[in-house]
């Protein structure tokens, strides 16, 4: 769990607000967070996202704005992808998503925070592993060769 001080806390609870806002520029976000020491980034990320989905499990569920949560979900996802499976992918970049997303999942396990989004999250991690780190893999293993 990210545990930034509170004054950095401010500094993205702006981020926080564009994303269930519907108004976040993901591409100026994530170079602002790159600024940052690198020891830090994840944990910003982690509050950033932490703290939107908590706020969204908070709000009462309305089938009627199913489309408002996706587009929430996607932006989430589209951040996450930016930042560590963007231009500068690599097996670091990948393994910290992974980590990330790992941390989160357990934190909301160990808090018992919501299950549907701890069960997203889930989903999500197995989803980025295929999309990015299996092709990212597999490439390295033509390029390199395997390691058996």
């Amino acid at each position: 769990m990210p545990y930034i001080k509170q004054e950095a806390r401010v500094i993205y609870n702006y981020a926080v607000a564009e994303f269930l806002n519907l108004s976040v520029s993901i591409y100026q976000i994530v170079p602002g967070i790159k600024d940052e020491p690198l020891e830090k980034q994840d944990g910003i990320i982690n509050y950033i996202l932490t703290s939107v989905l908590l706020k969204l499990s908070k709000k009462p569920y309305d089938p009627e704005n199913w489309n408002y949560y996706r587009q929430v979900y996607h932006s989430l996802h589209e951040f996450i992808e930016v930042f560590y499976a963007g231009e500068d992918k690599s097996y670091f970049t990948l393994n910290r998503a992974i980590g990330l997303l790992t941390s989160m999942i357990n934190e909301f396990k160990r808090r018992k925070w919501s299950t549907p989004i701890r069960m997203d999250l889930e989903s999500y991690l197995v989803s980025f592993l295929g999309v990015h780190v299996v092709p990212y893999e597999d490439a390295k293993i033509k390029e390199n060769g395997d390691i058996i």
